[in-house]
């Protein structure tokens, strides 16, 4: 049972659910005729405009087959993004991990969802009936999550980008899967730091960058993973004014991946968005995969994406927030777990 304190689910031989990417985190998770969706950032740029799924995988929500349940791992708009989900029916059930007050399944409320469930964390969830969830939050004090699915004898541990917790060790020892972020995300850090030099920012990325891989590698080790699906990467910075940092800043590729683990004992699922892996170890490939290795391609590829300006109605150009506004956003977090592990602090505004 899942219920048990100690889980050890590990097959030689195994019939596993599909997965497929579907763009940066979210992933299509099909077993016994249900669908599971993580994480849907589809339709239209996040983070205020500035970032775009690449590479893309030119799929709407309306292409997606029948959706019986959505997981949400946190409030990051590549993770929660209002223009994808504003597409879902709003019947389908919602699944999020209960932090800070269950302020997610309250903004996910908001957006209409007439059946969100909040996880608390360690606890055994059925989603759409064939499939078996825990939610461990992160081990930060971010309001992340870790998800654990269960499909028959297959078992997946989603890191996504929460980093590790260790202390899901104490309830599942071994896992078939692990997902997990595999590179800095789109942001322009360090490139736009102007105190620096470029020696300095170089080194600052290719320590990050080493420093995902050596994780990837703990993930794997600790929960004796005999597969790897990086995911929660497949993004860029397509606005003109942050081309120069999209140039310029270093990221782990899917190739690097496969290098970094060639000698160790897991199966590296180097899957691009528009690509799936079958439990039975089958992969469907894009024809046009190889194109997206290539720099010049994606940078032109960026600059004729926001030249047609396909997404211009999700880009905000107002920005009105008010003192009120953020003074109320904070003080939500009264008597969370935030608020106890920052301790007494005064907050000036």
């Amino acid at each position: 049972s899942i219920k048990e304190a100690h889980l050890e689910i590990i097959h030689n031989n195994f019939k596993g659910p599909k997965i497929s990417i579907i763009s940066n985190a979210s992933m299509l998770i099909e077993w016994k005729g249900k669908r599971l969706i993580t994480d849907p950032w589809i339709e239209g740029p996040s983070v205020f405009g500035s970032w775009i799924q690449y590479p893309p995988n030119r799929i709407k929500v309306s292409d997606l087959p029948k959706i019986d349940a959505i997981w949400i791992s946190h409030e990051h708009s590549d993770h929660l993004h209002p223009e994808t989900l504003s597409k879902f029916d709003k019947n389908i059930p919602v699944y999020v991990p209960k932090l800070q007050g269950d302020r997610l399944g309250q903004i996910v409320k908001r957006f209409g969802f007439k059946d969100v469930l909040s996880m608390n964390s360690f606890e055994s969830f059925n989603i759409a009936d064939t499939i078996e969830a825990i939610s461990f939050k992160s081990a930060s004090f971010w309001n992340d999550a870790i998800l654990f699915l269960r499909t028959g004898e297959f078992t997946l541990l989603n890191f996504n980008d929460a980093g590790i917790n260790r202390n899901v060790k104490n309830k599942i020892d071994k896992v078939d899967l692990i997902s997990a972020s595999f590179s800095q995300s789109a942001s322009a850090y360090p490139s736009n730091w102007t105190h620096i030099d470029d020696i300095t920012k170089n080194k600052m990325m290719d320590d990050r960058n080493i420093g995902m891989l050596k994780v990837l590698k703990q993930m794997v080790k600790l929960f004796h993973a005999r597969f790897l699906l990086p995911i929660a990467s497949f993004n860029a910075l397509w606005l003109p004014e942050h081309f120069k940092y999209e140039r310029t800043k270093k990221r782990n590729s899917l190739n690097d991946i496969l290098n970094y683990f060639k000698d160790e004992n897991v199966k590296v699922l180097d899957l691009l968005p528009g690509e799936s892996w079958s439990g039975d170890n089958s992969i469907s490939r894009r024809e046009d995969r190889e194109k997206y290795f290539n720099d010049e391609f994606r940078y032109k590829f960026l600059k004729e994406e926001f030249k047609n300006n396909k997404h211009k109605n999700f880009i905000p150009l107002k920005f009105d927030i008010q003192h009120e506004d953020i003074k109320k956003y904070f003080l939500a977090f009264s008597n969370t777990d935030l608020a106890r592990y920052i301790g007494q602090m005064e907050l000036c505004l």
